[in-house]
């Protein structure tokens, strides 16, 4: 990728580097906002359900949506919880979303992905109530 190659060379900082020309450092909060919009387009995911004060206890960073993000340099790895449609197969819409998540990473925000790591954490019933995309830590237990 012709974007990645300026980075390469450059002095490597958690998220971004250090060339010539200044920093370029992208937040956590930027890699799940990409990660999240390229799960939302994978065919088989459950969808978001949530109400307003859990969609601003996410603006404000209060509540996890199920993303982890490990920094190394400028690379990242990248491990996502995910619901899955009942009907659909897991292992083909984890690896649909994994190859997603990785192009969309890469392409939108320069950063080298060295995993995507999926954890499905429910089947979703297709019928009843809309689940999360992205559950929540709590809901594991169950």
């Amino acid at each position: 990728m012709a974007e990645n190659d300026e980075l390469v060379g450059s002095a490597e900082i958690d998220g971004g580097v250090v060339n010539d020309k200044g920093t370029i450092t992208i937040s956590e909060k930027v890699v799940t906002a990409v990660v999240a919009g390229a799960a939302s387009q994978i065919e088989g995911l459950g969808q978001k359900k949530s109400t307003v004060a859990e969609d601003i206890g996410r603006i404000f960073g209060s509540q996890r949506r199920g993303v982890s993000i490990d920094f190394d340099g400028n690379e990242v790895s990248i491990t996502l919880k995910i619901a899955v449609k009942q009907g659909y197969p897991v292992h083909e819409v984890a690896k649909k979303t994994q190859k997603k998540i990785k192009e969309d990473v890469e392409s939108k925000t320069g950063l080298r992905v060295n995993s995507v790591d999926i954890y499905v954490q429910k089947l979703q019933e297709v019928e009843g109530p809309s689940e999360e995309l992205i559950p929540d830590d709590h809901d594991e237990e169950e």
